[in-house]
């Protein structure tokens, strides 16, 4: 759901901005975000989408960037590998989930969880205690957008490209 119209004016004066940048950055013309602002035009929804979009990105423009945070040295594992491999691996470097990787696509985790409640044998491979991949965005992802990531997830896999980067866990933004 977007935000009040009103609140255009407000977020922009509050940015420094200009009525001539913001209508760059969102992609409309400079009158229609006069009429818009002044109350004289009712915005289509994605002309609205766009304003708030730029608005959004030009707020967090200077926030640290993941890349900032990230664990570069990502472990992970193949298919092939066993879960034996991976709890000892995770017992070691003291990690509590490994992405499973197969010909550079990321295609699950291994979780300790995941492994005590998948009942599988120490030498099946690890995709009998696999979940779902961890969420990936790019390493240029804003620290506020990784935070909700990590609500709902124990880690955040970073991405250059098509390529895995790093990582940022909870502990990385303590």
């Amino acid at each position: 759901m977007l935000p009040e119209i009103s609140e255009i004016i407000r977020r922009r004066k509050l940015l420094g901005l200009t009525q001539l940048r913001l209508s760059q950055e969102a992609g409309i013309s400079q009158p229609s975000l006069n009429r818009i602002e002044r109350g004289k035009m009712a915005p289509s929804y994605e002309a609205a989408k766009r304003v708030f979009e730029a608005l959004e990105r030009l707020e967090h423009a200077n926030e640290p960037k993941a890349k900032d945070k990230m664990c570069r040295k990502v472990i992970f594992l193949s298919p092939k590998d066993s879960i034996k491999k991976a709890a000892a691996i995770m017992k070691v470097k003291s990690i509590s989930q490994i992405p499973i990787v197969e010909n550079g696509i990321i295609i699950g985790t291994v979780t300790y969880d995941s492994i005590f409640s998948s009942g599988s044998d120490y030498y099946s491979p690890v995709p009998s205690a696999m979940t779902d991949p961890l969420p990936a965005v790019p390493e240029t992802t804003s620290i506020s957008a990784i935070r909700l990531l990590l609500k709902e997830h124990p880690a955040v896999l970073l991405l250059k490209g098509r390529k895995l980067s790093g990582i940022i866990t909870k502990e990385d933004l303590i």
